[in-house]
């Protein structure tokens, strides 16, 4: 017989899957497109728009479904939520400080920085300072790959 906390543990997984999958293939795309188009911005930024645009709310409704089912999942550790009962466990504390920067540096990266860059790049002429914008791009995209890694390496840890 399947329980709910089963069903609910998978759902936790399958989101978190798809949030780290589509990380990884969005930083492996930029990587490797990324050298072919570095003189032609307009277009570089056009590809990697249309890439995350098709991902990008997949994505997002994945994180939304795995903090979710996360906070839900706290049940299993915490009979009663409270930050003291949090604390006592260190990697959970460390998952979840990881998770609400992750959801920050994501959200400046798919909401602010990537439209602005965007409309940037393919503005004519490309607008002054891309090279600046594209740089805090690159590193919040970094970012946010280290602290969904280290998410996943808090879970990890938490299941032991």
């Amino acid at each position: 017989m399947v329980t709910l906390d089963e069903v609910i543990l998978f759902i936790h997984i399958l989101g978190a899957t798809i949030w780290v999958g589509g990380t990884l293939s969005l930083g492996i795309v930029a990587a490797a497109i990324g050298p072919m188009l570095r003189d032609r911005p307009a277009l570089y930024s056009q590809v990697m728009s249309r890439v995350a645009r098709s991902l990008g709310w997949t994505m997002w409704f994945a994180l939304i479904v795995t903090i979710l089912t996360g906070l839900y999942n706290l049940t299993w550790f915490l009979p009663v939520l409270s930050w003291s009962a949090i604390l006592s466990f260190p990697w959970l504390e460390a998952k979840i400080f990881l998770v609400f920067f992750l959801v920050l540096a994501s959200g400046v990266h798919s909401f602010v920085l990537g439209p602005s860059l965007r409309k940037r790049a393919e503005s004519h002429p490309p607008a002054a300072g891309i090279a600046r914008w594209r740089r805090w791009d690159r590193g919040i995209s970094i970012l946010s790959l280290a602290l969904t890694l280290g998410v996943l390496f808090a879970a990890v840890m938490l299941a032991n």
